[in-house]
Order: C-alpha cells, then structure tokens, then sequence
C-alpha cells in the first residue's frame, strides 16, 4: 500500500466539486463545520465528527489496504475544528449489532448526491411575528418548523438535521416565522427553488395535510393528546393569515383549505379561524360565521353579503359626518373668550340679582 499524503488529498479535495453544504435561515453556506474534539479519555479518543444538535456523525476510521483512509477528507481551522467540502453518508452494518452511518470520501470527483446539515435556528435580531390577543398582550405565532424531504433523513435532533439527497430528491425546509427554503437535486447538482408567497403557503399546507393523516389513533391512543395535536396544527395554518395580510391569493388559499377540511376538524378551532378572520378579511369571517355541524361551535350570526357590509360601512360614514358637523357648529355658536361684553356682563347679572 501506498503512503497515505493528506496534504496532498487535502489540495485535490479542495479543488474539486464541493457537494456538502449547510442550510439555514439566510440560504446555503458551502462546506460544514467538523470538530476534532478527540475527547477526556486518551486510552478512548472520539474520531472526528460533526455535530446534529446533540447527536453527531463520525467521519470513517476504516484504512484499506490498497486506497488507504477512507473518510472523508477534512481541512483544518485552527483550534479543535476542521471544515469538510466532500463527503457521502455510508452505513456499517456490524454483525450483531445496530447499524450505524459515517462520512466517506467520494470515490468519484463529482458526486452524485449532496450533503446538506439543516438549521432551523432564526438569525439573531430575526423574531417570531407577534400579535396583539383578545386579552391585550402580545402572543407569538405558533408556525410550525421542520424539515420535509424525499431524501434521505440521515439524523436529526434539536432543531437540526442531515439529509442526503440524491438525484430527484427534494428537501423542505419550514422556518418559525413562516419562511419557506426549498431546495432540489439533479444530475448538474444541487439547486434552491425559488418561492413566490402563494408557493410558500401551498408548501405549509400540503406539510399540514400530511401531519393531519398522521394523528392517527393508532400513533395517538390518547384522544385528549390526539386532538391537542390536531388543534396545534391547524392553529398554525391560522396563524399564517396574519402573514398573508397583503396577498388576497394566499388568503384564498388558505380559506379554500378550511372551507375543505372535515366539520369535525374545523370545530376544534373554529372560534379562533373567526376571530383572526375579522381582523384580517371581514368577508372570509362572515363566511365562516355560519354554524357548523360540530358540538364544539357555538351558533354564530347570519353571515352578511357584501353589499350588506358595504351598506352598513357607508351609513357609518354617513353618520360620523352628520355627527361631526354639529360638533362643528356648536364650536362655532359658542362666544370666544376675552370678547368684549362676555365674562363681566354675567358677573355684573350676577352682582345684580344679589
């Protein structure tokens, strides 16, 4: 076997096509960060890895014979850290045991596959939306975040993950405050899609619908956390109607997805869909003021038609004009102080009748 030169592995690994990334908040950052941290215990040392959240994968300790090292090749940063551009995810299967993943060298120059270590983490100064409840404080919007793709899952854990996509494979990511990141593999590489809002929004509820079928009673057994749950998910899909504020598409496709969903869903959050609708499109709250078939909506008015709201907004007006008109006038016939005859004649009227 040949010597193993790292230095010289580390250059050709440099210049050749990078496929590991990390994806977060502000978009892809290429290479990922990997700690050299060999541990407390000397006679025990840990092999170089990155970390998930509090999970981790370790970079490959096999040596063969005639290619020699086969992890992946990693470029020092000083300190206990080393950066890796080129790696694919390869599972030990050890007799008797649970199989596990490392991180290898590609063997071809140009891989086929990415490597992407996914943050949902929000950027410093980024905060979650924040609106003002029936009670007066302010109450953060509960979207929901995660990760969906058709890839690989590798390991996720905390707020983070690893996911390997092969060619056609597509990765989802879904921030806390309603941003959406969707990225795609082909045969020239990785690619970001990019997202218009309405696309956003068609994202969240397609990732909804798939978390409805998945509260199951067979995976929830308790029904009081069964409904819990199915009331935590679609409160979020409420939510995003105080961030699709501006854009009446994504409201239309946000009303079309509750005015589809079961009777028996809506009424778990029924109350809030109308209140958040008042403030946010009047006409879709009257729409959705009817009583429903579900035991937990309480009976609701009538809903107006348009004309009718219109109606009623225009004597409002009508009235506050007359209202403020008379106002007007009475300012108007009242005397202005320090005119001549005012205050004295009344005291001397006064003195008078004394």
């Amino acid at each position: 076997m040949a010597k193993f030169d790292l230095a010289a592995m580390q250059k050709l690994d440099r210049n050749l096509t990078s496929n590991v990334f990390e994806a977060g908040y502000t978009g892809l950052t290429e290479g990922v960060v990997m700690s050299l941290d060999r541990g407390p215990d000397p006679l025990r040392p840990r092999d170089p890895s990155i970390a998930i959240g509090l999970g981790f994968i370790a970079r490959d300790r096999f040596v063969d014979r005639e290619l020699g090292p086969m992890g992946c090749i990693y470029h020092p940063m000083g300190g206990q850290q080393a950066r890796v551009y080129r790696a694919v995810v390869h599972t030990v299967v050890p007799e008797g045991r649970k199989p596990f993943s490392v991180l290898r060298a590609p063997a071809e120059a140009k891989p086929a596959t990415s490597l992407l270590k996914v943050s949902l983490e929000l950027p410093k100064g980024t905060r979650v939306k924040t609106v003002k409840g029936a009670d007066g404080a302010e109450h953060a919007l509960r979207i929901w975040s995660g990760v969906r793709t058709t890839g690989k899952l590798v390991i996720a854990y905390d707020g983070e993950a690893l996911v390997e996509l092969s060619p056609g494979d597509e990765l989802t990511i879904l921030f806390e405050d309603g941003l959406v990141r969707q990225y795609e593999q082909d045969k020239d590489g990785l690619l970001e899609v990019e997202l218009s809002p309405a696309d956003m929004a068609e994202l969240r509820i397609d990732d909804a619908r798939q978390r409805l079928a998945a509260v199951t009673p067979q995976n929830w057994p308790n029904p009081e956390k069964r409904e819990a749950q199915l009331r935590f998910i679609l409160s979020g899909i409420v939510d995003l109607f105080h961030l699709a504020a501006k854009d009446e598409g994504v409201r239309k496709d946000l009303a079309q997805f509750f005015f589809n969903l079961d009777q028996s869903l809506l009424g778990l959050i029924h109350r809030k869909l109308v209140a958040v609708l008042h403030l946010r499109d009047p006409l879709l709250a009257h729409a959705f003021s009817t009583p429903t078939t579900s035991s937990n909506v309480a009976p609701m008015r009538p809903a107006k038609t348009a004309a009718e709201i219109a109606e009623a907004a225009r004597k409002r007006a009508v009235a506050d004009a007359r209202k403020q008109k008379l106002r007007t006038e009475r300012l108007e016939a009242q005397p202005k102080k320090g005119a001549s005859g005012g205050g004295g004649g009344k005291q001397s009227q006064k003195k008078g009748k004394k």
